[in-house]
């Protein structure tokens, strides 16, 4: 069997080896019986020899001036390919682009990018720097040679013409396009120029031709067929039955002509230099033979390898040709579309392969109106030059890009978009979610941008401020709102003042923050808050505040009655006037209605304030609270006391009307009853305790600003860090990038030089990658250090206790720090027996993580180690370290929030202080306890202990915080 495939393989080989043959012994006998026959007409074979001489030598000619012209077409394709990946680049990195592709090719000139038709970049820029700037619209004899390229889209060879800089030149055009995700053509970007001087050009072409006796001549023969201009050489050439040869360009082609100098020779020599020129004439033909036949091989190897490539393409891949018939595919394109897989054949239509798709289930979004769908994506296959977004039947999404050939064929990519499609999609659920949220907002909400006009409002505040509803839709202006409600009377009091009231409304908007009350027409009050955003544009809450108006009114008229009461207190004032000159405290009076009618002079001095504000009010007027059960202090205990007739002793509560700022009040009281029982009111003392609780108050207020500080940074610098991860990934392997698969196939195609050189840049470009990769991850790491502590402080962090293999997470972490530790050559040992812990398994391991991690920074040499004994209910660990240890004075303070050893160590091991803040946190929420100490000899042990794990915890029972 292995001889018979042995054999298969060597017959194409055989038969090729044949056929090489009898072509090199056709060639050798056609040779020798031209020989024999034009030894009878040696002036026709003598003038046949000497075209055919002369035909050779035009050309190897023609093709080395080919070969230079496509050298500098792929330098100006190279250049446009990156445009699209980087349009917004600037003249140092475009000069430092066009220094590594043009290579010292002393023939290019200049090399210039223009911006529609406009110069913006130039290479080399100090000797060009003049023509920056110029439009080519302005420069007749260049500027349709641009809008070619630009119409047609490919490359233009234009000249000879004159150039900017005064001289005669070739000028290479370029045309670039970028996509923009939208729906259509690509738009146009602008021409990447290449300038090629003439002379050094044809120099060593003509060179060769001189040194032969040749006289050379080119001339242009337009696409279009239209006219000729001979550019090179004397025109008379072309006139004297000259050799002539071509070179195909982009669009249109050059004509080359050779004839001997002094003209075609009529002198017949010899017959033994008739037979020498035959048999180098066979020799040339045989040779020629053998060039052909290795070129062919060649072309064999090219189209292996570029199917090689197409068929490791991580996307789908696809070529139809100009009858829109499947040309090839590769595999990726059949495992996408795996239903429609057994149509894919070589000749079937591209509708023929659709249809058997929507038979087959293939398209999801086909279902029920097939022939709709399938018109509309032949319509999109036709026109070749939008991108299509296709759902599958499986769920799966696909972005297509479809282009023309210039054949008339189309190629195709389907790339998988699945991911992104369902990541837009949650966006806009949380974008739904959002906007339902603000609309049940009890209170106004109006969101204006940075230029003042109208984002969003919820229905609450067109409600408020009904007058102008109409027009508060998105992009109306604020001034135009606000002179819309002075018009139709949405304000009251301001009769009189409109001008002068609208500008002041609008000269709020100017500040970051205001706050202000609107008084409507209908007799009700909003009060404004207003917030400037980040990007300059403004939030508003209209919160209706009427309820509160109208209390306050009903303050303001109950003061006839406060002032009859005040008219008792001189009397109850004096009974305890001696004790009150020498209390710290105050003393106080309540008549039977439980309204204060005596205060002692006590109060004014600890309080400041006038004791005729408080008589004859009641304890529940200094609250704004109407529900107690939501109170914070001990005001229900009071009321349920006074209501009881019963005493009470140092209660607090909160009297939030008393003096225009929160007050905090401690007391103590006794009833009073007279002879009959009857119940009087009540004494007591008291003390304002307003600052120990506006302490308190500030601190809990400082904690909350952090935790929500870091938990609102942390998230804006974690969203762009994910993304500039996830594309650095195409910096890291850029090979995957279809631009830069036909950069390093065309730099092949150029020659190994400049195949290495881009090989070069990948490797660079992937250096650099790594770099970023490094650096992102730690501030990813930081990041979600920052983000566990606002957790924890918030006590919003997740803990899922269960039963867990203490040995097996310490074995995984270990694994996961091994390479750290070989660096430093450390021995990294688990010494931890199979104790199973009543723990969360994700943050045993961030202990162990933390712990390990800092043992291996803080340690030069020696080893690292983690050990494990049960005691008693717990399970209790140590990590030590033959590292520095920690000075004595900071093992009590190590575990603190941005605590360091001393600031040395912070430069050298980075770290900002909060994985050990982290560790004690997560330990002690899970019912353990932890401490640090130093060993003897050197090194530090941090120890630390959780439950065992007993049959009782599998009811559930929570971890409880204990101490070591």
């Amino acid at each position: 069997m292995r001889q018979d495939r042995m054999a298969s393989a060597e017959r194409p080989k055989i038969a090729k080896t044949v056929v090489r043959t009898f072509v090199y012994l056709a060639i050798a006998a056609g040779v020798l019986v031209i020989a024999v026959v034009t030894e009878r007409g040696d002036r026709r074979t003598f003038r046949d020899e000497q075209r055919d001489a002369v035909r050779a030598r035009l050309h190897d000619t023609a093709a080395d001036l080919s070969a230079d012209l496509t050298e500098k077409l792929l330098l100006a394709r190279g250049l446009a390919s990156v445009v699209p990946i980087k349009p917004d680049l600037n003249q140092a990195e475009f000069s430092r682009l066009a220094e590594e592709m043009m290579q010292n090719d002393a023939a290019v000139v200049n090399i210039a990018a223009h911006r529609n038709y406009t110069i913006e970049y130039v290479h080399p820029f100090v000797e060009n720097a003049h023509v920056i700037g110029t439009d080519l619209r302005e420069v007749p004899a260049q500027i349709e040679a641009a809008r070619k390229a630009r119409r047609t889209q490919m490359p233009v060879v234009d000249g000879p013409v004159e150039l900017l800089q005064g001289q005669p030149g070739l000028i290479i055009r370029e045309p670039i396009f970028v996509h923009d995700g939208s729906p259509g053509d690509s738009p146009f970007w602008g021409l990447i120029s290449v300038v090629v001087d003439v002379e050094k050009l044809f120099e060593q072409a003509e060179g060769r031709m001189r040194d032969a006796g040749l006289e050379f001549a080119a001339r242009e023969l337009p696409a279009e067929g239209t006219g000729t201009s001979v550019f090179r050489g004397r025109a008379e050439v072309f006139e004297q039955d000259p050799v002539v040869g071509e070179t195909k360009l982009p669009q249109g082609q050059w004509q080359f002509a050779a004839v001997p100098v002094g003209g075609w020779a009529t002198h017949v020599p010899g017959v033994w230099q008739t037979r020498g020129f035959f048999a180098t004439l066979g020799i040339a033909a045989l040779l020629l033979a053998w060039y052909l036949f290795r070129l062919q091989t060649a072309r064999q190897m090219a189209h292996t390898q570029l199917t090689s490539a197409v068929e490791v393409m991580a996307d789908g891949f696809v070529i139809y040709d100009e009858d829109d018939r499947l040309v090839t595919c590769n595999q990726k394109y059949k495992e996408i579309y795996d239903k429609s897989a057994p149509a894919m054949v070589p000749g079937e239509s591209f509708e023929n392969i659709l249809r058997y798709g929507l038979r087959h289930g293939q398209y999801a979004e086909a279902e029920g109106r097939e022939e709709e769908w399938l018109a509309e994506r032949l319509h999109e296959h036709r026109k070749a030059n939008s991108t299509v977004e296709q759902k599958l039947g499986d769920g799966r999404w696909l972005r297509i890009l479809e282009r023309k050939t210039p054949e008339g064929g189309r190629v195709g990519i389907r790339i998988d978009i699945t991911e992104q499609v369902q990541s837009r999609e949650r966006a806009e659920r949380a974008e739904r979610r959002l906007k339902d949220a603000i609309e049940a907002l009890p209170a106004g909400f109006w969101w204006f941008d940075a230029d003042d006009r109208l984002v969003m409002v919820n229905g609450t505040g067109r409600a408020q401020l009904s007058k102008v509803a109409h027009l508060a839709h998105p992009g109306a202006r604020y001034a135009d709102i606000v002179r819309e409600g002075v018009r139709t009377g949405q304000y009251a009091d301001i009769e009189g003042r409109e001008e002068e009231w609208i500008s002041g409304t609008l000269d709020l908007r100017k500040q970051d923050a205001s706050v202000r009350d609107l008084k409507l027409g209908n007799g009700r009050w909003l009060r404004a808050y207003d917030q400037r955003t980040s990007d300059g544009g403004l939030v508003g809450f209209r919160i209706d505040i009427t309820q509160s108006k109208r209390y306050e009114e009903l303050l303001k008229n109950s003061n006839a009655e406060l002032t009859a009461a005040l008219a008792a207190r001189e009397a109850a004032e004096k009974r305890f006037e001696d004790l009150s000159d020498i209390a710290t405290e105050w003393f106080w009076e309540q008549d039977a209605d439980l309204r204060f009618c005596y205060f002692s002079k006590g109060f004014q001095r600890s309080t400041g304030i006038d004791p005729d504000d408080l008589l004859g009010r009641r304890r529940t007027d200094f609250s704004a609270h109407d529900d107690l059960s939501a109170r914070q202090d001990d005001m229900a205990v009071l009321l349920e006391k006074l209501e009881a007739r019963e005493p009470f002793d140092n209660l607090i509560y909160q009297a939030d009307n008393v003096r225009g700022t929160q007050m905090w009040v401690r007391t103590s009281g006794r009833p009073i009853f007279d002879a009959n029982g009857q119940f009087k009111g009540y004494r007591g003392v008291a003390a304002d305790v307003t600052p120990l609780y506006e302490a308190l108050q500030q601190a809990q207020q400082a904690n909350r600003a952090k935790t929500e500080f870091l938990n609102v940074i942390s998230h804006e610098l974690r969203t762009p860090l994910t993304v500039i991860l996830g594309y650095n990934a195409f910096l890291a392997n850029p090979t995957v990038l279809p631009a830069v698969q036909t950069v390093r196939a065309q730099m092949a195609e150029a020659g190994d030089a400049q195949a290495d050189a881009c090989e070069a840049a990948i490797v660079e470009i992937q250096g650099y990658a790594c770099k970023i990769k490094d650096s992102g991850e730690q501030l990813m790491h930081l990041i979600e250090d920052v983000l566990d502590v606002a957790r924890i402080e918030a006590r919003t962090i997740r803990i899922e206790p269960d039963r867990v293999a203490a040995a097996q997470t310490a074995q995984r972490v270990a694994s996961q720090l091994q390479g750290l530790a070989a660096e430093k050559a450390l021995e990294l040992r688990v010494e931890v027996d199979d104790f199973d812990v009543y723990c969360d398994d994700r943050r045993l391991e961030q202990v162990f993580m933390n712990l390990l991690n800092n043992a291996i920074k803080f340690t030069e040499n020696g080893w690292v180690r983690i050990k494990a004994e049960r005691q008693g209910p717990d399970v209790v660990f140590h990590v030590e370290d033959t590292g520095e240890g920690i000075p004595d004075d900071q093992l009590d303070r190590i575990f603190e929030q941005f605590s360091q050893v001393d600031s040395s160590s912070t430069r050298n091991t980075g770290g900002v202080g909060l994985g050990l803040t982290i560790t004690k946190s997560l330990v002690e929420l899970q019912g353990g306890w932890i401490r640090a100490t130093n060993r003897t000899g050197g090194g530090s042990v941090f120890t630390f202990a959780l439950p065992a794990w007993d049959e009782s915890r599998s009811q559930g029972t929570a971890p409880t915080t204990r101490s070591a």
